[in-house]
C-alpha cells in the first residue's frame, strides 16, 4: 500500500506526524509498523493515561507480569517501568530506520517520568537519568513536565545529553522558559567540551484543552470561540524561530546543536461543533511535530488538505490573544489552572495503573494458592453475562432482585471435567482472596472472602445456584457455574 497521500503531503510540508499512543497490542499486532509504513508516521509519544489504559485494558502484559512477580520482582513501580519500558524500545526498534534516515532529528519515541514527582527537580533528575540509562537508546526522549521544578531538571539533563520532550506545556511564556532552559543546558555541555550534536529535544504544547477552558469564559456568538490555542500556537511558533537565530543559537548550531522543536499535542478536537483536523490543518508549517490520536490520524488521513497555515499571518495571532484578554480571559490563570489539571490527572492514572497492577499481583497470589492447593491451574473465560435482571433473576432461581449484583457470570465445564478447573475467576478478583474447590458433596465452591467464608449450594443437576439474600449479604456478586454448555437456563 502507498502511503497516505494527505499525510504524506503533510510530511512534505515539514510536519513529522508521531502518534500519541501506545500498547503491546498496536505493537505486536503489527499496528504501530503499519501507521509507520502507510501513515508516514516518524514517531509516536506515551503518558501515564496511555499506558494505564493499555496495561489496565488487556491481558497481554500478564504473562510477562507473572515472570517478573515469579522472578521476585513485588514493587508496583518497578513493574510498571519493566513492562512499559520493554513497549518502548520495541518502538524505538520499529522507528530507528527513521532516526537513520532523518540523520537523528527524527524517529522518536517519548516515555514520561511518574508525575508524582513533577514539583520535584532533584527527584525528576534522577528518576530521568536512571530511565535514560535502562533504555540506552538514541532515539527514545524523556518526558519531563515544564513546570517550575520542571525547568532546573530539564536544564540539568540537558546539560547530562539526555533527550527531553517537555511535557504539559500551555502558556507561551512558560515556553519561553523552557526554550531558555534548554539552551542554558545546551550552552554547559558546550563549556565542558562535550558533544551536543547528539541531542534532541521537543517542546510539547497542549492545544485543545486550552479552548475547552477559554470557551466556557465567554459568550456563544464570541468569534473568539475556538480560537485561543491556535493563536497561542503560533505566537509560540514566533517565539520559537526568534530564539533558534541569532548569534548565541549560532554558536551552538556551529557545533552541531538542534534546535528544540515546537510540538503540537491534545489534538483531538473535544468539542464536536469543531472540524475533526483543526488542531492539525491550522498548525501546519516547517521544522513542527504534531502528535495525533488515532482517530485525528486516519481523520486527516480521510479528508485533511495541506497548506502552510501556521505563520501565515503573524500578527492574527497577537491580536487574536489580545482580544481574549480584553473580553476578560485571564491566559496566565487559565493556564497555570490547566498545568495544575494536567498533573493531577496524570497522577490518577498512574496511581490506577499502580492498582490495576496491584489487583493482577493478587490475581496471581491466589492463582498460586490455588495450583499449590490442587495441583491444578486454568484460566476459564467468562461466556456468559445477564443482558437484564429478569434474566439474572431466571439464572438465580429468584423472581426478583431487590438489589442487583455487581455481576454474574457462567463458565462452561464439560460433563467430565472436574470443578475445580472452571473456579478461577478471573473478574473482580479484588473482592476474593482465594476460590478453591469444596470439599464434600453437598456444596459446589467455596470463596474466602476477607471477612468470611461462603459456599454455594449445587443443585441437583450439577449447577451451583446463588440466591439474592446470599449475594447481597456476602460480596453482591453472582457466580453460577453450569456443567455442560452455559447457555440461559431458569435455576430454581
Amino acid at each position: 500500500m502507498a502511503p497516505n497521500p494527505n499525510l504524506q503531503r503533510l510530511r512534505e510540508a515539514g510536519v513529522s506526524v508521531w502518534l500519541d499512543t501506545l500498547s503491546r497490542e498496536l505493537l505486536d499486532g503489527g499496528g504501530f509498523a503499519e501507521l509507520i509504513r502507510d501513515y508516514s508516521v516518524t514517531g509516536a509519544t506515551s503518558n501515564p493515561t496511555i499506558f494505564a489504559k493499555a496495561i489496565t485494558g488487556s491481558d497481554r502484559y500478564d504473562d510477562q507480569l507473572q515472570k517478573l512477580v515469579a522472578g521476585g520482582q513485588r514493587d508496583t513501580q518497578e513493574l510498571f517501568f519493566s513492562l512499559a519500558l520493554d513497549d518502548v524500545r520495541a518502538a524505538a526498534r520499529l522507528l530507528r530506520p527513521v532516526y537513520e534516515d532523518t540523520r537523528g532529528s527524527d524517529g522518536f519515541i517519548s516515555f514520561e517520568c511518574t508525575p508524582d514527582l513533577a514539583d520535584d527537580t532533584g527527584a525528576t533528575i534522577a528518576q530521568a537519568t536512571s530511565l535514560w540509562q535502562r533504555l540506552n537508546q538514541p532515539n527514545v526522549m524523556i518526558k519531563v513536565p515544564g513546570t517550575a521544578a520542571g525547568l532546573p531538571a530539564i536544564e540539568e539533563l540537558t546539560r547530562r545529553g539526555v533527550n527531553i520532550n517537555v511535557t504539559l506545556l500551555f502558556s507561551v511564556g512558560r515556553y519561553q522558559q523552557v526554550i531558555n532552559a534548554y539552551l542554558r543546558g545546551l550552552s554547559a555541555r558546550a563549556d565542558e567540551g562535550e558533544p551536543v550534536d547528539t541531542i534532541s529535544s521537543v517542546a510539547s504544547f497542549f492545544l485543545s484543552r486550552i479552548d475547552t477552558k477559554t470557551d466556557a469564559q465567554l459568550g456563544e456568538a464570541s468569534p473568539l470561540r475556538g480560537q485561543v490555542a491556535i493563536a497561542s500556537a503560533r505566537v509560540a511558533y514566533q517565539r520559537y524561530q526568534a530564539k533558534f537565530s541569532g548569534p548565541e543559537w549560532e554558536r551552538l548550531r556551529e557545533l552541531g546543536a538542534r534546535p528544540q522543536q515546537p510540538l503540537w499535542a491534545s489534538t483531538g478536537t473535544k468539542n464536536p461543533g469543531y472540524s475533526d483536523v483543526r488542531y492539525v490543518a491550522e498548525l501546519i508549517g516547517p521544522g513542527v511535530i504534531n502528535t495525533m490520536p488515532g482517530q485525528t490520524l486516519r481523520a486527516f488521513a480521510d479528508h485533511g488538505t495541506v497548506a502552510r497555515t501556521l505563520d501565515a499571518d503573524p500578527d492574527a495571532a497577537e491580536r487574536t490573544l489580545a482580544a481574549a484578554t480584553a473580553a476578560g480571559i485571564d491566559l496566565a490563570a487559565v493556564t497555570a489552572q490547566l498545568e495544575r489539571e494536567g498533573v493531577r490527572s496524570f497522577c490518577d492514572s498512574y496511581h490506577q495503573l499502580l492498582d490495576c497492577i496491584e489487583r493482577k499481583l493478587a490475581a496471581e497470589a491466589t492463582r498460586l494458592r490455588r495450583v499449590a492447593m490442587t495441583g491444578k491451574s486454568s484460566h476459564p473465560t467468562p461466556t456468559w453475562q445477564p443482558s437484564d435482571d429478569k434474566q439474572l433473576s431466571r439464572r438465580l432461581g429468584a423472581a426478583e432482585l431487590r438489589e442487583r449484583p455487581a455481576s454474574a457470570f457462567a463458565f462452561p465445564r464439560q460433563r467430565n471435567e472436574p470443578l475445580s478447573s472452571a473456579s478461577h475467576v478471573r473478574n473482580d478478583l479484588s473482592r476474593f482472596e482465594q476460590v478453591t474447590e469444596a470439599t464434600d458433596a453437598d456444596h459446589a465452591l467455596a470463596f474466602e472472602y476477607p471477612v468470611r467464608r461462603v459456599v454455594l449450594p449445587r443443585r441437583h443437576d450439577g449447577e451451583i445456584v446463588a440466591r439474592p439474600h446470599v449475594l447481597t449479604r456476602c460480596f453482591k456478586t453472582a457466580i453460577c457455574v453450569r456443567a455442560g454448555s452455559a447457555g440461559d437456563a431458569p435455576g430454581r
